[in-house]
């Protein structure tokens, strides 16, 4: 007992040391690292019949369908957005995904996405209706849109608290049975739709007598639309309507049923991926209900849960407590920069600004580069945490480095850009030997190498043509690409790239910059899209 102050000090100045022996920044060059290296790893281990990643449990991991978005856009390397195509299909059909309310449950237990773990989690519901989003933006595949509408949809209906934001999880069991809410006998389908719907529905989710878990069904879709709308000799829109009427009378009796038990916290990080989603798919597919919602959910927690210049991590039933980690301040500013894109405020740009600053201040190493998980406020074990690797969500050190490139991009400060070069620098061993570890890492070196990628358009947002080079921009996949708005030429402190950026002519002009070097404005969308592509 004596000696135990003494031996905790020296326990703590051992693990110092063999942090600063084992992490030492590496100071080559990132130039020389390439996104495309990774993918022989990545392929590896991809699921060549089911897609996805591994055998059973299966997890979604968005963040490798993120990467080989990315990787798919490097010269002779589309085949990895083949791999993400069968990916997206197969959990957008099976069982994985919540056919008559939307949603995505955690993981399968097998490895061809049918029967899931049945919790729903706030953070995968934002991160792959994000994802789909993406992929719809590079496919224009209508599967996705409808996927990525339907899960946000479901978000808003089902885990949304009336003070803005978003509850964190519905847990599997009803009834103490996991799963029971969700699964059906024919007969019990038989009960609700007619002989027309009846026999179609099953054939389109694949419905059996006996079950495809204990018994039961977990609906899933096992065939493409028009072969199934041909094996019942009806035409695909006929299907279609019958699938959907189907639908609407089954989720009202499903609602009869005792519902799984919600966990109503409120976490900022899993709420910050959910503005990210919200924001974009406000801009991409046209929905204002989808922006209004991103605005309240972002109010709520400058409002709620950002106290004395500190975002608190979790909040429930009105009250706002622990100080906010890492992933709380990068998602959520993350999330404003992409609620910016949707809204044009310059006051997202300003918050965002303000956690970039604190996150380097307070989370980053100075010395060797990398994010702690936490501040030196914490209460912290004899090492602070740091999560370099990807987990259930993508480690909050890349998202952090992904937002610092970005405020750099919209500010010329340097510090955001010394400081992101520091975060990959202090994981570039990582990512050289672990890339399926570390993919959004990858992502985020990918947006250091790309270099700044600016658009600024000033224009009124009334005039049909500023809205129009807007959906030129935003219309298809154009990675960390940074865009600014102003009406006219004022200019502004918190967003310097708009100084200096006018009209011409009175028209509504578009310059497009690459590290702050701009190319001649245009004022024909036409020409504007030339330009970006």
């Amino acid at each position: 007992k004596e000696n135990r102050k003494q031996i905790e000090n020296s326990a703590e100045q051992v693990c110092k040391r063999l942090v600063q022996e084992s992490s030492t920044i590496d100071d080559k060059p990132l130039a020389n690292m390439s996104i495309e290296e990774s993918f022989l790893q990545v392929e590896s281990r991809f699921d060549k019949i089911h897609g996805g990643f591994g055998t059973s449990p299966k997890f979604p991991q968005s963040y490798l369908i993120e990467l080989l978005f990315r990787i798919s856009q490097k010269p002779n390397l589309n085949y990895a957005l083949s791999m993400t195509s069968l990916t997206l299909n197969k959990m957008a059909k099976g069982g994985i995904y919540d056919h008559l309310a939307g949603g995505f449950h955690r993981y399968t237990v097998d490895s061809n996405w049918i029967t899931p773990h049945f919790e729903k989690m706030l953070y995968d519901n934002a991160l792959l209706s994000s994802t789909y989003l993406h992929g719809y933006q590079l496919t224009g595949n209508k599967l996705y849109k409808e996927t990525a509408e339907g899960v946000l949809e479901f978000v808003i209906s089902s885990m949304c608290d009336p003070e803005g934001g978003f509850h964190s999880t519905i847990n599997a069991d009803s009834e103490g049975i996991e799963g029971k809410f969700y699964l059906w006998s024919r007969d019990e389908i038989r009960g609700v739709l007619d002989s027309n719907e009846y026999s179609a529905f099953c054939k389109y989710f694949n419905v059996t007598k006996d079950g495809n878990h204990e018994g039961r069904n977990i609906l899933n879709v096992q065939g493409e639309h028009v072969n199934i709308a041909s094996n019942l000799d009806m035409s695909g829109e006929c299907l279609s309507e019958i699938i959907q009427s189907s639908k609407t009378k089954l989720y009202a009796e499903r609602k009869k049923r005792m519902p799984p038990s919600l966990d109503d916290k409120v976490i900022v990080s899993w709420n910050g991926m959910m503005l990210s989603a919200l924001s974009e798919a406000s801009v991409i597919f046209g929905r204002n209900d989808f922006l209004n919602i991103a605005k309240n959910n972002a109010e709520f927690i400058i409002n709620k849960m950002y106290k004395n210049g500190l975002l608190m991590h979790v909040w429930k039933n009105g009250d706002a407590k622990i100080p906010g980690y890492l992933e709380d301040y990068a998602f959520f500013a993350d999330g404003l920069l992409k609620l910016y894109h949707a809204t044009f405020n310059p006051r997202w740009i300003e918050f965002a600004k303000v956690f970039g600053n604190y996150m380097v201040d307070s989370f980053q190493d100075d010395r060797l580069g990398y994010f702690y998980d936490t501040t030196l406020d914490h209460e912290n074990p004899i090492v602070r945490p740091t999560s370099l690797y990807d987990g259930g969500v993508p480690s909050p050190g890349a998202v952090a480095t992904r937002v610092l490139l970005a405020l750099y991009s919209y500010t010329s400060e340097s510090k955001f850009l010394i400081s992101a070069e520091k975060a990959l620098k202090s994981v570039r061993m990582q990512m050289e030997g672990h890339p399926y570890a570390t993919a959004s890492w990858l992502v985020a070196l990918d947006d250091y190498l790309s270099g700044c990628k600016q658009v600024v358009i000033v224009g009124n947002r009334s005039d049909s043509k500023t809205n129009g080079m807007l959906s030129a921009v935003f219309k298809s996949y154009r990675s960390n690409l940074v865009v600014a708005h102003q009406s006219s030429e004022e200019g502004s402190e918190i967003i310097p790239i708009l100084n200096d950026k006018k009209q011409i002519d009175g028209l509504t002009t578009a310059y497009v910059c690459n590290d702050f070097v701009c190319k001649l404005p245009v004022t024909d969308v036409g020409m504007l899209d030339k330009l970006l592509n």
